[in-house]
C-alpha cells in the first residue's frame, strides 16, 4: 500500500445535479484506490447521523499504523496541492495556512481512543458495496459488525466543498469480512 500520491490529480470543480461541489480524484486517470494489508475493526455498525434508513450511510475503520500512515500522507499531500491549485479547484485563492484551516480530514482521533478513518458505503443499489469471505467467495454483510475484522477496497473518490470547508470521500467498494470463530454456549442447567 505504497503512496502514489505524486499520480495524484484533481479535476476541475463542477456542481452535481444535486448541487454539491466536488473534484473528482484520479490517479494515472484511474479510480484511487487503496487496500490495506492488515486487517482493521470498527467501532460502530454503519449508520447516518439522522438515523434514517438509507442505502449509503457512513462506516468508520480503526486504523491500523499502515492505514493511518496513508492517509496522514494524503492529508498532507492534498493541503500543498489544493493550495497550489485553488483558483482551479476551489474558484478562489488561498493561503497555505488558508487551505490548512478549511481542510477537513478523512481521519479523526479524539483523546486516547485510536484513530478512526471515515468512509462511505452503499449497502443497496447498483453501487452497493461487495462482501467476500477469506477463501474469496462472495457473501453478505457481517452479522456483527463490531466484532469482525475486515480488509476494506477503499476508493477515495472526490473533494467535496460546503460552506466553506472540503474534505475526501472516501468510498468503500469491496469488504473482506473476517467474522470470529462461533463459540458454542452451553447451557449451565445440562449436565
Amino acid at each position: 500500500m505504497a503512496p502514489v500520491f505524486e499520480q495524484f490529480a484533481l479535476a476541475d470543480q463542477f456542481a452535481t445535479s444535486k448541487g454539491s461541489k466536488i473534484c473528482a480524484l484520479s490517479c494515472d486517470d484511474a479510480p484511487a484506490r487503496v487496500i490495506p494489508t492488515t486487517r482493521v475493526k470498527t467501532p460502530f455498525e454503519p449508520g447516518n447521523f439522522d438515523k434514517v434508513n438509507s442505502a449509503r450511510q457512513s462506516l468508520q475503520f480503526r486504523c491500523s499504523a499502515e492505514l493511518e500512515d496513508y492517509f496522514k500522507g494524503l492529508d498532507a499531500w492534498a493541503i500543498d496541492y489544493i493550495a497550489e491549485h485553488a483558483e482551479r479547484l476551489l474558484k478562489k485563492t488561498l493561503t497555505r495556512e488558508q487551505v490548512l484551516e478549511a481542510y477537513t480530514s478523512s481521519l479523526s482521533q479524539k483523546g486516547a481512543n485510536p484513530t478512526l478513518l471515515k468512509t462511505k458505503i452503499n449497502l443497496e443499489g447498483p453501487n452497493a458495496c461487495r462482501f467476500w469471505a477469506s477463501d474469496g467467495t462472495a457473501r453478505g454483510p457481517p452479522t456483527d459488525w463490531r466484532a469482525s475484522e475486515y480488509i476494506p477496497n477503499l476508493t477515495i473518490r472526490y473533494l467535496w466543498q460546503m460552506s466553506g470547508r472540503f474534505g475526501w470521500v472516501v468510498e468503500v467498494t469491496d469488504l473482506l469480512v473476517v467474522e470470529p470463530e462461533a463459540v458454542e454456549r452451553r447451557s449451565p442447567f445440562m449436565r
